[in-house]
């Protein structure tokens, strides 16, 4: 993937994309994409990632993301960006190499990179047990976006949206009962980003794998 994305660096004209989407392998993946952007992300408005994670759950809980560092996705070309999709796959505590919470990364991302142009962000929460986990302040610590998402970094913020992927376990249990689940999950976002909810664009959505 990322010899494509350097062949594609050379050979796009700078206004070609709108639309960026890219399923990353890898930290060399990352960088050729940095790459391809810095090249042709004037024009880009809509940038999705994700990362080629195993299909088992009990191997992507024991896999290394290879975005471990927000540094190795440069998006400031894009001043033009108005959509932004990021990744945050849940995994053990003890599985972590890092000590940072997993939403180091898509904050890191937002902070520092990330133009004010931008309409709607979506986080891809993956492998959700249970809806308590939206409000861990350790592994997940959700509650850092409360602090880069405001008004004044963001003032064309339409929509703020943590696309929940339950595991199969929480999915099976949501089935019977789905209104529940539904709004625990709703509720324990809304505690978790007081801020973000404060703007009136915070939405919580459930989704299988």
């Amino acid at each position: 993937m990322a010899n494509v994305l350097d062949a594609l660096s050379v050979t796009l004209a700078p206004d070609v994309l709108q639309r960026v989407e890219v399923e990353y392998d890898s930290k060399p993946t990352l960088r050729a994409l940095s790459s391809l952007l810095d090249r042709i992300g004037g024009s880009v408005t809509n940038v999705s990632i994700y990362a080629l994670a195993p299909r088992k759950l009990e191997k992507r809980q024991k896999w290394t993301d290879p975005f471990d560092d927000w540094t190795l996705l440069d998006i400031r070309a894009c001043k033009k960006l108005e959509s932004l999709h990021l990744p945050i796959y849940i995994r053990p505590k003890e599985n972590l190499k890092s000590q940072r919470p997993l939403s180091h990364i898509a904050a890191g991302l937002l902070a520092n990179y990330a133009a004010p142009t931008l309409k709607e962000i979506t986080i891809n929460l993956w492998d959700l047990e249970c809806p308590t986990m939206l409000g861990d302040n350790s592994v997940l610590k959700l509650q850092e976006f409360d602090k880069v998402v405001t008004q004044e970094r963001f003032p064309n913020l339409q929509r703020f949206e943590l696309s929940v992927v339950q595991t199969e376990a929480l999915w099976c249990k949501a089935t019977t009962r789905m209104d529940v689940v539904a709004r625990q999950c709703l509720a324990a976002g809304f505690r978790t980003l007081p801020g973000v909810r404060a703007l009136e664009v915070l939405e919580v959505r459930l989704k299988r794998w």
